[in-house]
């Protein structure tokens, strides 16, 4: 192993919690997609930054609200079902798009993707969900399908 290697190595191990903890929040505060922490009832325990741009919310807006009360209503069934065969299954993870409230009032398409984790005891303690916006993939998807439309009729 080369001196340099090996001080870089030790630098690793010896990090602080803190500066851990400080290298964590940055990247969290500087993606696009947007983390948050759930109660298996849908209250949000942590929502990071990003869900400003997102949503439009300060993340001080969104704790202790439930994430459910945010999802567009012909959405609600579907999304929630979902989980619900995720925890049926006692699964370790979900993947679902659905459209967001904004607080305009408008809404976002997002892809959420929850990952449910357990106690020892087998009781599900917490979702945490890493939230994508993919309006711009769901714009392009309803371009493409009216263009393939026109073009068998044409």
């Amino acid at each position: 192993m080369s001196d340099a290697s090996e001080s870089r190595e030790q630098r690793t191990v010896k990090e602080t919690p803190r500066e851990s903890e400080k290298r964590f929040r940055l990247l969290l505060e500087n993606m696009e997609d947007m983390v948050s922490r759930h109660l298996p009832d849908s209250t949000i325990i942590y929502v990071s930054p990003s869900c400003r741009p997102m949503l439009g919310y300060a993340p001080e807006e969104l704790v202790n609200t439930r994430a459910a009360d945010y999802v567009h209503p012909d959405d609600v069934l579907a999304t929630l079902a979902t989980i619900d065969e995720a925890i049926a299954e006692h699964g370790g993870h979900y993947r679902v798009q659905h459209r967001m409230k904004r607080k305009n009032g408008g809404y976002v398409w997002v892809e959420t993707t929850g990952r449910l984790l357990y106690g020892t005891d087998g009781r599900l303690l917490e979702i945490q969900c890493v939230v994508r916006d993919i309006t711009a993939r769901k714009r392009a998807e309803k371009d493409l399908l009216a263009w393939k439309n026109r073009y068998a009729s044409a």
